[in-house]
């Protein structure tokens, strides 16, 4: 080989090499197929923005607002206190009972008056009980049928609440002479009538937490 054909093969080696350090250089800065993939995934996994509801000036936008509960009327509010309002007769007509058998059987003229005090008490804790009662059955089931375990709550409330009104009028009536036949009477009044509250209200946390609560 001459001087000029080995000119011409260092030459054409310095030109392989060039092209092969190009050729390198070119192909670290490109990103390879996995990279794109996981470019083209991650820009998949972008959430959509959800379309936003434009609230016009003066409107309260409440998140999770249940409809129900949208346009509070009087009513609803009196009948969703039920629940509190029911269990108050319930109580002092436990109460009267109590204060009354202490006071017959131990002859204390003045836990009979604080008796016949709580009795009236009781009457009067009826009445919002039972209005606050109706009102909110006619929102719970305007628009389906009530269970049957309902008419058991509403009619023994209103059959023990009448029971108890009825053995209120018997001690007025009466007032310190009830003795005698008229005392067990009365008595046995306040004794149905307490368990027939009983039983009406535990229709009604049946209503409530389900017939499968309590063992009975």
């Amino acid at each position: 080989m001459n001087a000029q054909q080995t000119r011409c093969a260092v030459w054409l080696a310095a030109l392989v090499v060039c092209f092969s350090y190009v050729g390198l250089a070119l192909s670290a800065n490109e990103p390879d197929a996995s990279a794109k993939a996981e470019g083209v995934e991650e820009v998949e996994e972008v959430e959509v923005i959800e379309e936003v509801e434009v609230v016009e000036p003066g409107e309260v936008a409440v998140v999770g607002d249940d409809p129900a509960s949208a346009g509070f009327t009087l009513s609803k509010v009196i009948g969703r206190n039920h629940p509190a309002l029911v269990h108050l007769p319930i109580g002092f007509a436990i109460a009267v009972l109590f204060i009354e058998l202490l006071s017959f059987f131990l002859a204390k003229l003045d836990m009979g008056r604080s008796g016949l005090v709580m009795s009236g008490a009781t009457v009067a804790a009826f009445i919002p009980a039972v209005i606050s009662g109706f009102l909110r059955s006619e929102e719970v089931f305007a628009t389906r049928e009530p269970p049957g375990i309902f008419f058991d709550h509403r009619n023994l409330m209103i059959a023990g609440a009448s029971i108890f009104t009825v053995s209120l009028i018997l001690r007025l009536l009466k007032k310190d002479q009830l003795s005698g036949a008229w005392r067990y009477i009365y008595l046995a009044l306040l004794l149905i009538a307490v368990a027939v509250l009983g039983a009406g209200g535990h229709a009604g946390g049946q209503m409530v937490y389900g017939e499968d609560f309590l063992p009975y």
